[in-house]
């Protein structure tokens, strides 16, 4: 996540939806996971093959933390964090907007070339979601900014 998040959401109720999705990716450990899966293959590789120069090792745990997440692994952050929102009593479809707002300035890349979930699919899920009986109405997230 970066500053950009400011310039780009139009209300609290987006902002509420991606740092919620991003606080899952923290709560279910998708990080470590994949850090984990990666090395702990290319540390049996190694082995099996007689590799035993830890720089290379210490080069690929760098190289890793820049992976981005799987599919599933979005998907898993979108409805926690989704789940999360509405128990809050925020309204969920914030995420929807935000969301197709993305979709026409960045368009949708093939599935096969995203690491995340389309944006058609995201949208739909987010949009369809109940709004909470109780929603409380966030402030505007225009004026504000990051040093």
């Amino acid at each position: 996540m970066n500053f950009g998040l400011l310039a780009t959401a139009e209300s609290g109720e987006e902002i509420a939806g991606v740092l919620a999705h991003e606080l899952h990716h923290v709560i279910l450990r998708h990080g470590v996971t994949r850090l984990l899966s990666r090395v702990g293959g290319f540390t049996m590789i190694g082995l099996l093959l007689g590799w035993t120069n830890l720089h290379s090792l210490v080069n690929l745990a760098g190289d890793l933390t820049q992976l981005a997440y799987d599919r599933d692994q979005e998907r898993a952050a979108d409805e926690r964090g989704e789940t999360l929102l509405a128990e809050a009593n925020i309204d969920p479809r914030g995420l929807a907007t935000f969301f197709s707002r993305l979709k026409r300035e960045h368009g949708d890349l093939p599935p096969i070339l995203s690491s995340h979930p389309g944006f058609e699919e995201r949208i739909r899920t987010a949009a369809a979601l109940p709004v909470p009986a109780n929603t409380r109405k966030l402030p505007s997230p225009n004026g504000l900014s990051c040093r």
